[in-house]
């Protein structure tokens, strides 16, 4: 005979039956899963998704550079006007420099892809609440800083390059042009050509910045213990 309280206790009809705490049970405990944390792993998976696609087209587009320069030639006994010579000489010289830049921009685009597919596919299992999804983002924002950093510094010698081409010829495609160029076409060429180079470095820049504010941010955000508690199965110590 048990000597516990319950099979002591007189049995009443009139009482609820006591329910034991199942599985089931204990999941509807949970907090429900913040708002920012949905949020977050949708953003990385598109970060990731975006970014895997520009990794290949870049790679892509380096690997094919000069077999689109030797396309674009034109035939050997054909007439050129001034112009159209401005710009192949122009082609040429940004080709030569994707030439110079083709190993650092062939290996920062296999790390692209890399660091891409590691966000793509930390923010999926993220998203299904899987314990080794907040694991891996949490080491592939720390990488992704670093990648982003480093890469940095190979966009601004590329963008740095382009603009000293683009200085050169664009000053000279206004003496090139039938007919007598206006007044100061020359100089204002030059300056359009300045003014663009320096928007796509604000915009590099600034996506630069919001994509370093994002993986910082993550990063701390995904290590707090109450976040922890959203995943299911045991949770490492990072």
């Amino acid at each position: 005979m048990s000597d516990s309280p319950e099979s002591a206790a007189p049995f009443d009809p009139y009482s609820p039956p006591r329910v034991e705490a199942s599985p089931a049970t204990e999941s509807l405990k949970r907090p429900s899963r913040p708002g920012w944390l949905t949020a977050l792993s949708i953003i990385t998976i598109m970060l990731g998704g975006l970014g895997l696609a520009s990794a290949v087209m870049g790679i892509v587009t380096t690997i094919a550079a000069p077999y689109l320069q030797n396309a674009m030639q034109p035939p050997a006994n054909a007439q050129i006007d001034p112009m159209t010579q401005l710009q192949l000489d122009m082609n040429r010289a940004q080709y030569k420099l994707l030439a110079k830049l083709f190993w650092p921009l062939i290996g920062f685009g296999i790390g692209h892809v890399l660091v891409a597919g590691l966000l793509l596919t930390g923010g999926v299992m993220s998203l299904m609440k899987k314990p080794f999804g907040r694991t891996l983002l949490v080491a592939t924002f720390l990488l992704a800083i670093l990648f982003e950093l480093c890469r940095s510094y190979l966009t601004g010698v590329q963008m740095m390059e382009t603009y000293e081409i683009m200085n050169e010829y664009m000053g000279q495609m206004a003496g090139a042009m039938p007919g007598p160029a206006p007044p100061g076409m020359g100089q204002m060429m030059t300056t359009m050509s300045k003014v663009i180079v320096i928007f796509q470095a604000v915009v590099a820049g600034i996506w630069l910045l919001v994509k370093l504010v994002f993986y910082a941010t993550s990063y701390v955000y995904l290590r707090r213990p109450d976040i922890r508690q959203h995943f299911d199965g045991p949770q490492p110590a990072v």
